[in-house]
């Protein structure tokens, strides 16, 4: 499916409010990174959000942890949202071009 901005300005905030209800106030913010965020995405691309948390987290069980809301969201929507749970800290001191393209490229939502 290629997104459109209208689409994703449909499908973002209901996985912003179900992260919401989730972390509550942990929720620092989310960003749109990758293809989407840059303009690039084609038919097959999927939709890679950060979701920044106050505190220490272990993200492979946060990935688990939300697996549930994606699942629902991914069906719903007919696409792939792909989450890459880190803590506040690990986005400020993480080095490397990776980490370094999300601080900058990154779109918050």
């Amino acid at each position: 499916m290629n997104l459109t901005d209208a689409d994703l300005k449909i499908v973002l905030p209901d996985l912003k409010k179900a992260l919401r209800d989730t972390y509550g106030d942990r929720l620092v913010r989310l960003i749109l990174f990758g293809s989407q965020a840059r303009g690039q995405a084609g038919p097959e691309s999927d939709v890679d959000v950060a979701v920044l948390v106050d505190g220490e987290i272990e993200p492979f069980r946060e990935i688990d942890r939300l697996s549930y809301i994606l699942a629902d969201l991914n069906l719903r929507y007919g696409l792939l949202i792909s989450v890459l749970p880190l803590s506040t800290q690990t986005l400020e001191t993480a080095e490397g071009p990776f980490w370094r393209n999300l601080r900058e490229q990154g779109v918050t939502i």
